[in-house]
């Protein structure tokens, strides 16, 4: 299988007319760069994903770039509702900028969103990835691999999909194309497992050219820390001014 044809099933995986959830990584800048549309960065104004989203629109499109700025008062707001939805911290404050991209999406006449999940369980992107191939091997590897993309699909995407909904929009996930799964995981391992320092190794390879440098090599940072969103979630419930998170 060569790259272009990876970029293909991309492409072919963003719905016409959806704009693409922004943080100037990897993951957003390639679906950005394939679709030249229009993007939605959030976060708060000194945020690194702003300063990287502004940054890097200039060269992956010609399209519409909202950046909406957050506050603590919308936090708060968009915390109150995810917690509704997930079942414990960590995937609440995940929500919390994907709840505020939807808003702008949905304030900016925007009815379909194209997320990047599913490229971190693809394309090798996990420290837990790494751990398991030096303790278990490859075919434990693999095994984990097959079950991690699986458990995002069913997980993670529906929570996303939720949170979609209550703005009336449809979410898609052009990483997690059936076809593009077979075929990345057919390719030999050795070509795709990276290294620690520069994981996805294969996303990288076929981003060459497509992305500038600075994307290329920007080191992977969750959407909770590089929108700012984390600092102000711990805040707000260190001063208990948030209901608890519901058990399961």
């Amino acid at each position: 299988m060569n790259t272009g044809e990876i970029l293909s099933l991309l492409k072919k995986g963003i719905p016409e007319n959806a704009a693409i959830p922004f943080s100037g990584g990897l993951d957003s800048s390639v679906l950005l760069a394939l679709s030249k549309g229009a993007a939605i960065t959030v976060g708060f104004p000194d945020s690194e994903d702003v300063r990287y989203a502004k940054r890097a629109f200039a060269f992956l499109s010609k399209g519409k770039h909202i950046v909406h700025f957050l506050d603590g008062r919308e936090v708060k707001e968009a915390l109150a509702a995810c917690k509704k939805l997930a079942p414990d911290f960590v995937k609440t404050e995940v929500l919390v900028p994907i709840w505020a991209v939807c808003k702008a999406a949905k304030e900016n006449g925007f009815s379909r969103l194209a997320f990047g999940c599913g490229a971190e369980e693809i394309f090798i992107g996990y420290e837990k990835f790494f751990e398991c191939y030096e303790k278990m091997g490859e075919m434990e590897f693999l095994k984990m691999q097959r079950t991690e993309i699986e458990a995002v699909k069913i997980g993670d995407c529906r929570l996303v999909e939720e949170v979609c909904g209550q703005f009336g929009l449809e979410a898609s996930f052009p990483y997690l194309n059936s076809r593009l799964i077979d075929d990345v995981l057919s390719i030999p391992l050795e070509e795709r497992l990276g290294s620690r320092r520069f994981k996805k190794l294969l996303l990288r390879h076929i981003a060459r050219g497509l992305v500038p440098n600075f994307v290329l090599f920007r080191a992977k940072k969750a959407v909770q820390y590089g929108s700012g969103v984390h600092k102000v979630i711990v805040g707000l419930e260190s001063r208990g001014s948030c209901c608890e998170f519901r058990e399961l």
